[in-house]
């Protein structure tokens, strides 16, 4: 330990005796170390560039999204009353046509209406077949046509005839004569009476006084009457009836000539529609112990089997029509209006991979709805190309082309990055990466519009910018160019689509 104390105490002596040749000597060791540095170090930076050339090309903005797909018709159906299931025709995976019978009930086990039903319908089937076919109806009202014709001549005649003499010259000489003894006899009758009228009425006398001077008075009433009636002459009671006779005559052939109007040339178009309704209506009743394809479509779901008690509303089966599949996605308001019926979509699945699948829009919707303080609208999508790959509930990613900007100098996004607050590339010149400085337009995924900068078609760009080393910084700065004090990562687009054309 003495030993080493002194050798320390010797070299110590030794740095503040020679410090002059001590720093020289550093600092020579370091410079030289720099320029081995530089010369001799692997040149990983230059060697590494990945680069591309400029092009013009097509540039294609799209708007994404993620959606859930559905078939454009799918139904679950229901039993529609109680019984015991008697069989189901389908199972999933199966093809259905319109109309095809899937499953059905045991007849004794259906409500009593039901069963009934078939009766009731044998009924109906008759009444439209006799409406449609039967020329009774029309032969019934031709000949109550006929009837209120006769009718209404009748009432006129008994209007117009009023004014008639009925009588004989003979007839009439005698109601004359009768009307005359008769007001005499009613004179007397009055006469007599006055005698006693000043009787209690229940006096004999007052009474038989009374009782000749109404049957006087009847008598005169009546041959009055006669002698009218042979005259042509009638009374305000008689022009009374008679005109309402008319009129319900009158009324009475209007009806007919409609109906027969409504008949003449076969059934009524009405009565035949009100007659299949009521067939239609006992085979509704009969159809709730069945079930029956709504449409054409694949079974998905089955729920029902043989043996089973359902009661109404018990889930049956479900049916989807996978010729027709949707994507409903939500777009924000700020996207919204760039959405148009016809644009075309690009689609991918999670559930997929390896497959692209395109579709188009069918419909936008002009309402949007809020969720957690942020409005979106309902787009739909009609999947062009879907296999038996996609499923209704899957989930999708959907790119709408929005925008197509034509013949543009595309810039890869990869290449552009930020030095000091500025977008920057970096250009291939004479072997060596030099920053240019540019402004940006149009955006995708993997492109962007050249708006502004010293970059021209053919140019070849830094695509992987993080491999350039100082010594092209140092070389960046020579050539006067901005060689930047702070670099960010990459740039990066929106979601779209893009590529260079030819």
């Amino acid at each position: 330990m003495k030993k080493i104390k002194q050798i320390f105490e010797s070299l110590k002596q030794s740095f503040v005796k020679h410090k002059r040749r001590w720093i020289i000597g550093a600092v020579l060791v370091i410079v030289l170390l720099c320029v081995l540095n530089v010369f001799f170090r692997p040149k990983t930076g230059i060697a590494n560039l990945q680069t591309a050339m400029v092009t013009r090309g097509d540039l294609t903005s799209t708007i994404g999204a993620t959606g859930t797909v559905r078939a454009a018709q799918t139904v679950t159906m229901y039993w529609q009353t109680s019984g015991e299931v008697e069989m189901v025709a389908v199972k999933v995976g199966d093809t259905v046509t319109k109309g095809e019978e899937l499953a059905n009930l045991v007849t004794s086990s259906l409500p009593q209406n039901i069963i009934l039903a078939r009766s009731n319908l044998v009924d109906a089937q008759q009444n439209f077949d006799n409406v449609k076919n039967s020329s009774l109806a029309s032969a019934q009202a031709q000949q109550a046509l006929a009837n209120a014709q006769k009718a209404l001549t009748d009432a006129k005649n008994r209007v117009t005839s009023m004014d008639w003499v009925r009588g004989s010259s003979d007839q009439i000489d005698e109601a004359n004569a009768s009307l005359v003894l008769a007001k005499q006899a009613l004179q007397k009758a009055q006469d007599f009476f006055d005698m006693f009228k000043h009787l209690d009425p229940g006096n004999p006398q007052y009474a038989q006084a009374y009782s000749q001077l109404a049957a006087a008075q009847q008598k005169k009433d009546s041959a009055q009457a006669n002698l009218d009636y042979l005259e042509g002459h009638y009374n305000d009671t008689e022009a009374a009836i008679s005109a309402a006779n008319l009129a319900v005559a009158q009324a009475n052939y209007d009806d007919a000539v409609r109906e027969w109007g409504r008949l003449k040339d076969g059934p009524d178009q009405a009565d035949v529609d009100a007659a299949q309704a009521k067939v239609d209506a006992a085979q509704a009743l009969l159809d709730e112990a069945r079930l029956t394809a709504p449409f054409d479509g694949t079974v998905t779901e089955v729920s029902s089997s043989a043996g089973d008690q359902v009661t109404l509303g018990t889930k049956a089966l479900r049916i989807d029509n996978f010729t027709q599949l949707l994507v409903d996605v939500d777009i924000s308001e700020v996207d919204i209006h760039a959405m148009k019926v016809g644009q075309d979509v690009i689609l991918t699945f999670d559930a997929i991979t390896g497959k692209t699948y395109h579709g188009k829009v069918i419909t936008v919707s002009r309402a949007g709805e809020v969720t957690q303080g942020v409005t979106s609208f309902t787009v739909t999508i009609e999947m062009t190309d879907a296999d038996s790959d996609v499923l209704p509930g899957m989930t999708a990613d959907a790119n709408v082309v929005s925008q197509t900007f034509a013949n543009v100098l595309l810039i890869p996004n990869r290449a552009v990055r930020t030095v000091n607050n500025k977008l920057v590339v970096y250009v291939l010149q004479n072997g060596q990466p030099v920053a240019v400085t540019i402004t940006l337009g149009a955006t995708s995924d993997t492109y962007s519009e050249l708006a502004t900068g010293d970059v021209k078609v053919g140019d070849q760009i830094v695509i992987n910018p993080s491999s350039i080393t100082s010594t092209s910084s140092l070389m960046q700065s020579m050539n006067g160019r901005d060689s930047g004090g702070s670099t960010s990562g990459g740039f990066g687009g929106g979601a779209a689509t893009g590529g260079p054309g030819n």
